[in-house]
């Protein structure tokens, strides 16, 4: 991006890697980075998300709770701060 470096989703489809937000695929992943090394300019003209993606510490934690349950954490052996952080989730499930 003009901007600096960026992430962004490969997509493998029908055999062919492509960017996700663009119409260019190929049949190799490295062509693909060759492609887009090669001329930075190529920049992608849809946003890349529609929606905030969650982190995913946030969805680790998520599941966490979801599976061990909330009044179980303190069962777990962690270090304080993690189960802070792991009791702070702000759901119930």
């Amino acid at each position: 991006m003009a901007s600096g470096p960026t992430s962004i989703r490969v997509h493998f489809q029908a055999g062919r890697f492509h960017l996700d937000g663009s119409r260019e695929s190929f049949d190799c992943l490295f062509e693909l980075l060759e492609h887009y090394v090669a001329a930075p300019r190529r920049m992608l003209g849809a946003p890349l998300r529609q929606r905030r993606v969650r982190p995913l510490q946030e969805l680790c934690r998520q599941r966490i709770v979801a599976t061990v349950g909330r009044e179980n954490l303190a069962r777990i052996p962690l270090n304080p701060v993690l189960r802070d952080y792991l009791s702070s989730f702000p759901f119930r499930i």
